[in-house]
């Protein structure tokens, strides 16, 4: 912590910040899915980890075991889940699919407002095979180009993504619109240049 500054890591992010010698003060999860359970089989009880409500219960428990600090919130999914979390409705947290997105409105309720986005890329750097295919036969990649007219300049490039990073891009577009945090973003990726753009 330097300057009153906090990292702040998504779970994929926090075995590389180790590996350079950077733990952070915080991870957040979300994704309910059992594999989040590998993430903490050896959790580091000097970071705070901050936990969704539908996170698998036995990654919970292992954080606790150890003696980790667990904040829990809630992400809504409209699944009739407000009648359990009515006394608490302070504690549910909208907004953003993936957790580097939701995790963006969990710090804006604990009260940053001004964050350095690190990793928010949504693309791929080199160009992928675009006749490639899910299992269900869908696209699995696809080419976008974005832009940006302004009155002194335009700006406009092509990426190669995935739909599920489209979904965050929509996602993060509106919190870029909406004004609701101030956000500098690093890299060569979409976040960094509809920012700068």
């Amino acid at each position: 912590v330097k300057l009153g500054r906090r990292i702040v890591a998504v779970k994929h992010a926090l075995e590389p910040l180790k590996k350079a010698g950077i733990t952070p003060w915080a991870v957040i999860l979300l994704d309910p899915r059992e594999h989040v359970r590998d993430f903490v089989e050896k959790p580091d009880n000097s970071i705070l980890w901050i936990v969704a409500s539908q996170v698998n219960p036995e990654a919970t428990k292992r954080l606790l075991d150890a003696g980790c600090t667990v904040w829990g919130y809630h992400a809504p999914v409209g699944a009739g889940e407000d009648k359990l979390t009515a006394k608490q409705s302070y504690a549910q947290i909208s907004g953003g699919s993936a957790t580097a997105t939701r995790g963006l409105y969990v710090l804006r309720h604990l009260g940053f407002h001004k964050m350095r986005l690190y990793g928010y890329d949504l693309c791929y750097p080199d160009k992928v095979d675009l006749h490639a295919r899910t299992p269900e036969g869908a696209p699995k990649y696809m080419e976008i180009s974005l832009g940006s007219d302004c009155p002194l300049y335009t700006v406009k490039r092509c990426f190669w993504t995935e739909p599920q990073f489209i979904a965050q891009l929509e996602e993060l577009n509106e919190i870029i619109r909406g004004d609701i945090l101030k956000l500098e973003a690093f890299g060569d990726g979409i976040v960094p240049f509809i920012i700068k753009a």
